[in-house]
């Protein structure tokens, strides 16, 4: 059955229009028993197998582009499946060279944020966790020592658009001592590490992009289900996709690595974008509650890199004259990407492994602009950073 689709206008609070297509109530990928994809070549989807093909091409004639899979769904088929060789690393160990396939484990990197943030829904709908306007001074009790008075409109929402206003140094160089990520993990409470830091503006006020605070969705998942992080991500989240083996890396003190430390195939990287792309539905379940992944994929807050900031999730926008698309992304170190395109009712995944590199032979976004919108009949598409 062919599935429905209406195209409606949001206006977020950035005052920019969200194209977003809307699926049908209960429109979700028919996954057999043992949730086997269904597997169909680009043709059968209006796709130009030809450009997909020049793609994987030109990624195998230059090891220098280094990367390691790119995996597209549309209308919730597998219409296009690479995978290459390339040099990796697992969680800063060096792997060397390796030959990817559908089983090979990757680093998430700060994808890991959007799988958090997931969680933290599920455990607001489930009443485990305060809403997104509780304080920080209610969420976290024990740490009011580094809850100056100045914080106290600091709220969850803000720690989830990474516009606490905390005074925070994070280059995307991951191996300066100076990295504030890199002192919270080597300090003895990465909480209280995070929650002292000054203000450097309002709260809500500006986006600026705070490793620790995944830190704190993290302790606060924990001590709401009195668990282990790696068992709440596999029953709340990665079970009901058909997610059998993950791995979860913890930083040198022992806390789970909430902002980065998730590896997963690049298919169940693939599992968890269709997730949000059909409201939070899988297989005849809804994993993660609607309202949360309409509200997460929204742009709260603008910054200097995309057009826009949700719930852990980076809000692309890409035009070409009278067109404009915005494109939920979860963005990982080192070239992972879960593009969500909602107007082409597709999923785009890429694993990679520049780490650590502000330029790369061949970015997300141009393989969004150069290859998947031509492939789809979209051309002339560009990726636009501002939110206006």
């Amino acid at each position: 059955m062919k599935i429905a689709r209406r195209l409606v206008t949001r206006v977020c609070r950035t005052g920019a229009v969200l194209l977003v297509l809307m699926l049908p109530s209960g429109s979700t990928p028919g996954w057999t028993a043992d949730y086997a994809w269904v597997v169909a070549a680009p043709e059968e989807v209006s796709l130009n197998a030809d450009l997909l093909q020049k793609l994987t091409a030109t990624i195998r004639s230059d090891p220098e582009i280094n990367i390691h899979s790119i995996l597209i769904v549309k209308d919730n088929k597998l219409v296009f499946e690479e995978y290459f060789r390339g040099h990796d690393e697992d969680w800063g160990t060096d792997l060397g060279l390796v030959d990817f396939d559908r089983d090979t484990r990757h680093d998430l990197r700060s994808v890991s944020k959007s799988l958090t943030s997931a969680l933290v829904g599920i455990a607001i709908s489930e009443g485990e966790i305060q809403r997104v306007n509780t304080t920080a001074h209610e969420l976290f009790p024990g740490y009011h020592d580094q809850l100056a008075p100045d914080k106290r409109s600091l709220t969850l929402h803000h720690i989830l658009t990474m516009s606490a206003g905390l005074d925070w140094f994070e280059p995307s160089d991951y191996t300066n001592p100076g990295n504030d990520e890199i002192r919270m993990i080597n300090s003895a409470d990465p909480v209280a590490f995070t929650l002292g830091r000054s203000l450097s503006s309002a709260p809500g006020e500006h986006f600026r992009y705070n490793g620790g605070l995944p830190t704190l969705l993290g302790y606060l998942l924990e001590n709401a289900y009195d668990l282990p992080g790696d068992e709440i991500l596999r029953e709340k989240l990665l079970t009901p996709l058909g997610v059998r083996e993950f791995d979860f890396r913890a930083n040198s003190n022992g806390m789970l690595a909430y902002a980065s430390g998730i590896r997963l195939t690049p298919r169940d990287m693939a599992k968890f974008g269709l997730l949000f792309l059909h409201g939070g539905r899988f297989n005849g379940k809804q994993v993660v509650p609607e309202e949360w992944v309409e509200t997460s994929m929204m742009p709260h807050i603008t910054t200097s890199w995309t057009a826009g900031y949700g719930y852990q999730w980076w809000i692309a926008r890409f035009g070409s004259g009278e067109t404009s698309m915005w494109v939920p992304s979860a963005v990982g170190n080192g070239g992972q990407r879960i593009y969500i395109i909602e107007p082409l009712n597709m999923v785009v995944v890429i694993t990679a492994g520049n780490y650590n590199m502000a330029e790369v032979e061949l970015s997300g976004i141009e393989i969004l602009t150069k290859t998947v919108f031509p492939a789809a009949g979209i051309d002339g598409i560009e990726f636009i950073r501002s939110a206006r």
